[in-house]
């Protein structure tokens, strides 16, 4: 595949979880910068904010089997945008019973368009056995409080850009519209190719809603 467009003043963030086996737990997030770009230094030293921010925030969510063990910021104004990275281990701060490595708790991020499958959101390895309402559902004070911790961590890493960088707004970002139906030759099987944008659709995120049913990432249960 080719590589995508640029996204002029947005970075892309990677919040990589460990569950001890399962290294590549992953949620992505994207953040539009008003003012100057960064440098490498500079978002070495955001991402190590925002795992601080992190760990004052949706740690208390995230059970102790869990540990955010990296934060990834990469520049997408150009292919040699820059990139900062934060190594450590900030684990959950819940002790209760662990839940399946494929569990999550989804957050969308709600933005003014609407759009033919889904919207944004973000699969994050919160919660506990214990936070279960059903089978299907969290508790409502879980959710509840999921929602207040969210709000939380995304206004406090907002309002922190580096000097010169602000202001800061969460966005979510477009690459594709509609597809093309491609049959192999060999096999005479048909699949959808999703048809880059010649310039990517950026929204804003206007709001955080923690959503009560129980989210799934099946490619967690890889190990």
């Amino acid at each position: 595949m080719p590589a995508l467009p640029n996204v002029p003043a947005v970075l892309k963030a990677a919040f990589i979880f460990s569950d001890g086996v399962n290294t590549d737990i992953v949620s992505r997030f994207y953040i539009h910068y008003a003012g100057a770009a960064p440098a490498s230094a500079e978002l070495n030293a955001q991402a190590a904010a925002y795992s601080a921010v992190f760990g004052s925030t949706l740690a208390h969510a995230m059970n102790q089997a869990m540990t955010l063990g990296r934060v990834h910021l990469i520049d997408l104004s150009s292919p040699t945008g820059a990139e900062g990275d934060w190594l450590g281990a900030v684990p959950g701060l819940l002790t209760g019973d662990p839940l399946p490595a494929d569990v999550a708790q989804i957050c969308s991020y709600e933005i003014a368009r609407r759009y033919r499958g889904g919207h944004p959101r973000g699969y994050w390895p919160l919660n506990q056995a214990g936070d279960l309402s059903t089978p299907q559902t969290w508790s409502a004070g879980v959710v509840s409080g999921n929602q207040s911790q969210f709000s939380s961590f995304f206004t406090t890493i907002l309002g922190d850009p580096w000097t010169g960088g602000g202001p800061l707004s969460h966005v979510n970002v477009s690459y594709f519209s509609g597809f093309t139906v491609v049959t192999s030759p060999t096999t005479h099987r048909a699949r959808n190719v999703p048809t880059v944008r010649a310039t990517p659709v950026v929204d804003t995120v206007t709001a955080y809603v923690a959503r009560a049913h129980i989210g799934t990432q099946r490619r967690r249960l890889q190990y």
